[in-house]
């Protein structure tokens, strides 16, 4: 049997949460179609691991936001692209977007375009618009006419440009990531004592974890003073926050934990291929994003078995559910934030707790993801024209 063959386009395979998703999405769709990427930077996290898949994996270089070699690299995206002749080319963040935009614009009927939106902001832009509203909103809507499909990873994505772009229905699906059950659950809790023995950790301290990149949109400093004022009226309980990420702002997040007494009590943590056995000694996840178009964070860290404190804002409310499987706080509420953190830490051992649990697998699986996704391809009617 012939499979179908998928072009993916996505700016890089790093480790994060679009790239994630798409690896955890191509490693079910395999076994079922012909799969090729292309990605355009970063450090090539997934690579290895897709290519032992049977992933066929193209990189074309491009770092710069310059429009001359935008459009020599498109030369390479379409010379691939016709190498290939995919049925379905699905494109993943704003630069993706544009290629398959050029690509249809030549192709229309040879394939089948979808673009998933991992993030609520226009294209150029950051949340909540900004001064460039008219020109986003503008290329927007220019993508989403030619687009055959548009899937919105929430319902806080899919309430962003439904306010602002008019879709029909049949157009737009809302598919939720999905998260590796076995990965994140497999490692007994109890099994952690040499990764807290090679952090100086005992087990009487209570551990705060943290897993985001070092950049605006995560405002890290919200966890930073809301543990600073934890330790400070708790003197007399053991906790240590374990910082997971870099980023630009890496060096003043250092300094403000210095500022704020709490440098010896954070651990930081900047790459690392094992993620879930840091999950694994978490007490809690804390979370203190300005927008989030999803956060599989809060997955990962449910999966491990580990509650959360977040803000309340973008679709983190859609995973985290008050007081049920965490907290959620005002963003920008350092006071409260401080004050849930002893609530967090003893939500594991609920009830209500653990029953979110064991209905998590029929929320959040994979292969919801990859049958939710596999129907929006089925919608596919190619035309060759090659």
């Amino acid at each position: 049997m012939i499979k179908k063959k998928i072009l993916h386009i996505i700016t890089s395979i790093d480790n994060g949460g679009a790239e994630n998703h798409l690896s955890d999405l191509i490693s079910c769709q395999v076994k079922t179609y012909d799969v090729s990427l292309i990605y355009f930077k970063g450090s090539s996290y997934h690579r290895n691991n897709l290519v032992k898949k049977g992933v066929k994996i193209i990189r074309i270089n491009l770092k710069n936001k310059n429009i001359l070699l935008f459009a020599i690299k498109f030369l390479e995206v379409l010379k691939i692209y016709k190498k290939i002749r995919p049925e379905i080319v699905h494109c993943h963040l704003w630069m993706s977007e544009l290629y398959g935009l050029c690509l249809k614009l030549l192709f229309r009927k040879s394939f089948f375009l979808v673009i998933t939106k991992h993030l609520d902001s226009f294209i150029f832009e950051g949340s909540f618009g900004s001064k460039k509203f008219l020109k986003g909103i503008f290329l927007e809507k220019i993508i989403f006419y030619y687009t055959n499909h548009i899937i919105f990873i929430s319902k806080a994505v899919n309430n962003f440009f439904l306010q602002s772009i008019n879709i029909s229905r049949q157009k737009y699906s809302t598919i939720c990531y999905g998260v590796n059950f076995d990965k994140f659950s497999k490692y007994n809790r109890k099994k952690n004592f040499h990764l807290k023995k090679k952090l100086n950790i005992d087990n009487k301290t209570s551990i705060l974890g943290c897993v985001a990149r070092h950049v605006e949109q995560k405002s890290l400093d919200i966890v930073l003073k809301s543990f600073s004022l934890f330790v400070k009226r708790n003197p007399k309980v053991k906790t240590k926050l374990i910082m997971i990420g870099k980023g630009h702002l890496e060096k003043d997040l250092k300094q403000l934990a210095k500022n704020l007494s709490i440098y010896n009590k954070t651990i930081w943590i900047r790459n690392t291929n094992y993620i879930q056995k840091y999950y694994n000694i978490f007490d809690m996840l804390c979370l203190s994003s300005k927008y989030e178009g999803f956060g599989l964070v809060l997955l990962e860290s449910l999966a491990s078995g580990v509650p959360i404190l977040a803000t309340k804002s973008g679709a983190i409310p859609e995973i985290v559910k008050n007081k049920i499987n965490g907290h959620l706080v005002r963003y920008g509420d350092v006071e409260n934030f401080s004050k849930r953190i002893p609530d967090t830490l003893k939500l594991s051992t609920t009830i209500k707790f653990k029953k979110y649990l064991s209905n998590m697998k029929n929320l959040f699986s994979l292969n919801k993801v990859f049958l939710a996704t596999n129907k929006v391809y089925s919608r596919a009617r190619i035309k060759s024209n090659f």
